[in-house]
């Protein structure tokens, strides 16, 4: 741990070393952090009358080994201008931003799969150096994705480089820890803004930095250190230390109190292997009673899901963190399904008002087997009326390609919508068990041109103005539009016929023919409306805009 003077604060941290072989000197050397100064977090205050799951007790999750499910948001930093790749440490790290929403998915889903492979991993060496033995403990923690947040930030690109981040760090996002993405420096990977904080921060997309972080967060302290086998607050984390005389003359050339694993080469010189010259002794770390597997230390094991590990000790602590503390930021516990987290993002740089063209993005949606995307309409009255809604489609949900005010747009778009006009946008999703989750977002439309190049045809047809109600309807609807210049108008309605086939009927000619400027209405009786999906299409010129009207029974 290390104090940063951009947060006058302390911070839990974790340093993953990249090589796969470390020498006995950079183990020696490594950053570490003093876990006995660390700071906890200030408590949380939480009405734990309002959670349900603020009752549930330790012993009752961990006894039953019941799944509980954290909610958590993945916040990305871009440029302040909200233009580049999305903040994080090494090219493979970097992403474009549309990607982003559909990495958080894979993010969470990687680091539960890791929580699963580690359930019932034995501590390793326990006995070895006074610690209790205790069997392999189950690990039941899962994260469910939240919301996931881009941020135009240029100076939160990298943190801990004079750079204050408290500014977000501060910021209520709703009852879910907070994962930020960004580029670490001073040679750390992560950190937890302090021991029991929400605030965690990782440079990577590693699973198992995400669940040490999370371990900080829950409480945790690292499991090495310190002058006493309790350290940690658990006895039954073992306290491996060491030292190590090289060249056999007596004196101590090093020491140290982890191990990264089991290779030690030096300059081409294997310190596992003694020479009679330079390497009188084996190094202490070639020997397996040093090796830790327990997660909260620094170790290549630790990566490992097959055998990472927590104690029971340490599961005890998180879960009374978790429910003494945190207990309004749990979403399920012991579901049948892992739960349906529904999502809708967007880029940072839309302007709803200015943009004529623009996506939705539903890959952060989470464990969905199914979804359905609606779109409603604001009425003149106030009220919102659906016009679109897909049918329930398997798989995940991928994204909608949205163009306002105009056909020419097609090319761009799957969904196409009227300028300065209010919608809605929902997407539900289902899980294997049929649970459901919905997301929304309402948004109103800016006045966009009709001819985006500056060229095509004029259109006398004020977009805005074409308007049908009720849709849907039971009865008939009436469509309402605006011309701002003489034209000549046909007015057409498709219905389905019996057979399936699209059937296109020409309204009487009262209804169509060259009309002046000005404002109409057109009213469609029942019986002319086919059951289900209608099209109405005004063709003004050489101009055509088109409307879905619902006839329900």
């Amino acid at each position: 741990m290390f104090i940063a003077s951009s947060l006058h604060r302390y911070i839990a941290c974790l340093v993953v070393i990249l090589l796969l072989s470390i020498s006995a000197s950079a183990q020696q050397d490594d950053p570490t952090c003093v876990t006995d100064e660390w700071p906890e977090a200030s408590p949380r205050t939480i009405q734990k009358s309002a959670y349900p799951f603020c009752s549930f007790t330790e012993n009752y999750i961990n006894s039953g080994c019941l799944t509980t499910y954290i909610r958590v948001n993945i916040h990305f930093f871009v440029d302040s201008d909200c233009s580049g790749t999305i903040a994080a440490a090494a090219t493979s790290n970097q992403l474009e931003q549309q990607l982003a929403f559909q990495r958080a998915d894979q993010y969470i889903a990687t680091t539960n799969d890791f929580l699963a492979n580690m359930s019932e991993n034995p501590q390793w060496n326990q006995a070895e150096w006074g610690a209790p033995v205790t069997p392999g403990q189950c690990v039941m923690l899962r994260l469910v994705l939240n919301d996931v947040y881009i941020h135009c930030e240029t100076r939160n690109r990298i943190v801990l480089d004079g750079n204050d981040n408290s500014a977000y760090y501060s910021q209520y996002f709703g009852e879910a820890f907070n994962i930020f993405i960004s580029d670490v420096s001073g040679g750390w990977n992560g950190f937890a803004l302090g021991r029991g904080s929400t605030t965690l921060v990782n440079e990577n997309f590693s699973a198992q930095l995400l669940i040490h972080e999370l371990g900080h967060g829950l409480d945790l302290r690292h499991s090495f250190g310190g002058t006493a086998q309790s350290n940690d607050g658990c006895s039954d984390t073992p306290l491996i230390s060491w030292t190590y005389d090289q060249n056999g003359d007596g004196s101590i050339d090093t020491t140290g109190n982890r191990c990264w694993n089991l290779s030690n080469v030096v300059n081409g010189v294997d310190l596992c292997q003694p020479n009679g010259t330079t390497v009188v002794n084996p190094h202490p770390c070639c020997e397996q009673r040093y090796q830790n597997n327990n997660m909260m230390t620094y170790a290549s094991y630790a990566s490992d899901p097959n055998v990472s590990a927590f104690t029971p000790c340490q599961m005890g602590k998180m879960l009374d963190n978790l429910l003494n503390d945190k207990c309004d930021l749990i979403d399920e516990i012991n579901p049948g399904c892992p739960p349906a987290s529904a999502h809708i993002g967007l880029l940072p740089i839309v302007d709803f008002s200015e943009d004529c063209k623009f996506s939705f993005y539903f890959q952060a949606s989470t464990n969905e087997v199914e979804y359905r995307v609606t779109y409603e309409v604001q009425q003149p009255n106030g009220s919102f009326t659906t016009f679109r809604q897909t049918d329930w489609l398997d798989g995940q949900a991928g994204q909608d390609r949205v163009a306002v005010g105009s056909n020419e747009h097609d090319k761009f778009a799957n969904i196409v919508l009227l300028s300065n006009t209010t919608y809605n946008v929902i997407i539900e999703t289902r899980n294997l068990c049929g649970d459901t989750d919905l997301f929304a977002r309402q948004f109103t439309t800016g006045s966009c041109d009709l001819r985006p190049d500056g060229g095509g045809p004029f259109n006398p047809i004020e977009p805005g103005s074409v308007v049908v109600y009720p849709n849907p309807t039971i009865n008939g609807t009436s469509l309402s539009y605006a011309t701002n210049a003489e034209a000549d108008i046909k007015i057409y309605l498709t219905t389905t016929s019996g057979n399936g086939n699209s059937v296109q009927t020409l309204l009487k000619q009262a209804d169509s023919g060259n009309k002046e400027a000005g404002t109409y209405t057109v009213y469609f009786p029942a019986h002319e409306l086919g059951e289900g999906l209608n099209y109405i299409s005004i063709h003004a010129d050489d101009n055509v805009l088109v409307r879905r009207v619902q006839k329900n029974n």
